[in-house]
């Protein structure tokens, strides 16, 4: 059951009880060329290698951290990019792990790769998906990109010289250009090939001057920003929701649907208010009005579900004042990336409170502080974040976005279904 009908969350670990020595699992997307989700880098077992004193791609610290989390939980069903060395690809065999939803990420090794190769083209036969992190070259590696499915290069690596063996490559292996962070290097590198994208380019809006914002995302946004208190009227908050017709259908049909298995089937707003609680009910309509705007993209939608979990629950760790307007204040901070706007643009047509408007512009205050660490834990950079908030130890901040991750996956899979 996906939902706890008593409380109306989501029936994963809570953020606020995990244990502190939960593994956490940074992880950036990786988009094709439409722009939908073709899996995550792992970004955390080098991390847990180094931390624990062994090889970074030790295949115990592979397992080990793998069975901490769970790999399926930590990528939400997507398939998993696995950082690999040469040594452990030649010298352990089985590989710990099978072929599904696992694509093999190597690391290309300092000297020959003649046995890299053949190891590769064994995998394959056994139905592995293979990528080389070539990173700024291809001299030396032609052999072993050729063995492989995917190739990896630095975004800025693809131009001059290497843009005509990046062509001559397309052919045998699809190019996955790393470190894509704006929408003109995305154009290029789609222009020279590549298939696959990764890096920021997916939380930033697209440059579309002019274009004005659909009058419907318009007018749900609007309601969404009065909803994105934290008072408890239950008349308040049923006559908010109850005002947009369209978003009261919506949500009833999404609270009566599987995702929450009810008892009894909810047949208004204020039933369903007071059978989960303002609170439950206030974001639930905060996420199907986002999941509702125009075009939303999965990938983006899901960073938003989970910057907004871990702002409220680092916001109640710290004992701050209005828990809600943190979840409120993340699941905005993607609002200028889901609708190819620019936030000072969106926020000049959206009714929200001072410290929330300048959180989300400038990053000041205790929420702009907060969506800061949020951003810090999605890199992984745990030390810049205790940094800015040292009450909160690292792990239990990794421990907090790793089961935010979860939850944000569990979320949008109900949203969408």
């Amino acid at each position: 059951m996906f939902v706890n009908t008593q409380t109306g969350t989501a029936d994963v670990t809570d953020v606020n009880v995990v244990a502190a020595e939960s593994v956490a699992f940074p992880r950036e997307p990786i988009h094709d060329a439409d722009g939908a989700l073709a899996g995550y880098e792992l970004l955390g077992l080098r991390a847990i290698a180094e931390d624990r004193g062994g090889d970074a791609t030790d295949s115990q610290v592979a397992l080990a951290a793998l069975a901490d989390v769970g790999l399926a939980e930590a990528i939400g069903g997507a398939p998993a990019f696995l950082n690999v060395t040469a040594s452990l690809l030649t010298r352990v065999d089985p590989l710990p792990f099978g072929p599904d939803g696992i694509v093999l990420e190597l690391e290309p090794p300092d000297g020959p790769v003649a046995d890299l190769v053949g190891r590769a083209r064994r995998l394959r036969d056994r139905g592995y998906t293979i990528a080389l992190d070539a990173g700024l070259r291809l001299d030396g590696l032609e052999d072993l990109a050729a063995a492989v499915h995917i190739v990896k290069l630095r975004a800025a690596a693809l131009d001059g010289p290497l843009a005509r063996r990046v062509g001559e490559l397309a052919p045998v292996a699809r190019i996955a250009a790393v470190g894509v962070d704006d929408h003109a290097i995305l154009a290029r590198c789609l222009a020279l090939g590549a298939t696959l994208v990764q890096g920021d380019v997916h939380v930033r809006p697209r440059p579309l001057e002019g274009r004005p914002i659909p009058v419907g995302d318009l007018s749900r946004l609007r309601a969404a920003a009065t909803l994105g208190g934290d008072g408890d009227d239950v008349d308040e908050l049923t006559e908010a929701i109850a005002m947009d017709v369209g978003l009261s259908v919506r949500l009833l049909r999404f609270l009566n649907s599987a995702a929450f298995s009810l008892r009894s089937p909810v047949s208004s707003v204020r039933q369903a208010v007071v059978l989960l609680g303002p609170r439950t009910v206030r974001q639930w309509t905060l996420m199907v009005t986002l999941a509702g705007t125009h075009a939303p993209r999965g990938p983006v939608l899901v960073r938003a579900l989970a910057r907004a979990r871990l702002a409220e629950a680092l916001a109640r760790r710290l004992g701050a004042p209005g828990v809600d307007t943190y979840f409120t204040a993340g699941l905005f901070s993607v609002l200028d990336a889901l609708l190819d706007t620019p936030m000072p643009a969106l926020l000049g047509e959206l009714p929200l409170a001072g410290d929330l408007e300048a959180a989300l512009l400038h990053g000041t205050g205790g929420k702009g502080r907060v969506l800061t660490v949020v951003r810090l834990a999605e890199a992984g950079d745990w030390a810049a974040a205790q940094a800015l908030l040292p009450g909160i130890p690292p792990e239990t901040l990794a421990a907090l976005h790793t089961a935010s991750l979860r939850w944000a996956d569990a979320s949008t899979r109900a949203l969408a279904d």
